[in-house]
């Protein structure tokens, strides 16, 4: 082999490494970057000193368990609201008729005082 193509062959071999070495930075952060998707898509076991990470489906249904149990516990507040609304019509209600019936005892406690003028009427348990 004469001297040039020794140089040519030692040149096209490093050019060969350069671009080996070129395309390989070029296409290793991508490659991280599939393994990073893969591990958090597929979840990772525990190791010694680091907890189990659980995988994309694993956390859906976590989230999905959550959304349950805060729609449960809603539906309970629900009724619960109701339940007092209901309590405070049925107190409202009371009160009204009690008034109602106050008024028609002290119209009755009146017509009786125009039967008996000289004494007072007792007074109502309710009224002051």
């Amino acid at each position: 082999m004469s001297g040039l193509s020794v140089l040519v062959t030692v040149g096209v071999a490093c050019t060969a490494a350069l671009a080996v070495v070129a395309f390989m930075r070029w296409v290793l952060p991508a490659v991280r970057k599939m393994v990073h998707l893969v591990d958090d898509l597929a979840g990772q076991p525990a190791r010694p000193g680091v907890p189990a990470q659980p995988g994309v489906m694993e956390r859906l249904a976590t989230i999905e368990t959550q959304q349950r149990a805060d729609l449960t516990v809603r539906a309970r507040l629900d009724r619960i609201e109701s339940t007092l609304t209901q309590l405070d019509d049925g107190q409202k209600a009371i009160i009204g008729r009690q008034d109602k019936q106050d008024h028609d005892i002290q119209r009755v406690a009146a017509q009786l005082a125009k039967f008996h003028p000289d004494t007072d009427p007792p007074p109502h348990p309710a009224l002051p």
